[in-house]
């Protein structure tokens, strides 16, 4: 991680074009490590398994959804018919 040195006056009005440029070019030697970091990643050889990984995780959670959705929308009903009886309780 990159760390710059960077001091301004709280009580400045406006952002001034060295000061902007200072901000800009710290933010771009910031970013550009993640995306070398990324670009090695998916270069490497566990590129392949990871996108297997991912596409198994969403094909989990695609079943899994699949399976407890029609339980989520009957209790859902279930509520809708037995609110009215558990109102006159209150």
């Amino acid at each position: 991680m990159s760390v710059v040195a960077f001091e301004r006056k709280q009580d400045a009005a406006g952002w001034t074009e060295a000061e902007l440029n200072t901000v800009m070019a710290a933010l771009r030697t910031t970013l550009a490590e993640p995306v070398v970091l990324q670009a090695k990643a998916a270069i490497s050889p566990k590129g392949p398994l990871m996108a297997r990984m991912v596409v198994l995780w969403c094909a989990i959670l695609s079943s899994i959804q699949q399976k407890f959705e029609p339980l989520l929308v009957e209790g859902g009903e279930v509520l809708v018919q037995v609110a009215p009886q558990l109102a006159a309780f209150a």
